[in-house]
């Protein structure tokens, strides 16, 4: 598309991966259920694509989010 500089495809992948972090943010879903609810059919498959987009895999991501949340939470704490 001339407009957004993707194609439909790239959209879609890039709409469901957001969708994804979302849920890696903010559930406890398994990383098999957040790949069939984002329509990512093969957990290898959105792993590979997520890693691509993020330079992380889904459960690197996941840690890394937790550890900014733990740490956010102890420097208020200590205030």
């Amino acid at each position: 598309n001339k407009e957004t500089g993707v194609s439909i495809s790239e959209f879609i992948t890039l709409e469901r991966l957001s969708r994804a972090k979302i849920l890696l943010a903010e559930t406890n879903q398994n990383i098999t259920q957040i790949c069939m609810e984002t329509g990512f059919h093969y957990s290898a498959y959105f792993t590979k694509i997520f890693r691509e987009a993020e330079g992380m895999t889904p459960n690197q991501y996941r840690q890394k989010l937790r550890q900014q949340a733990k740490h956010s939470l102890s420097q208020k704490s200590s205030r």
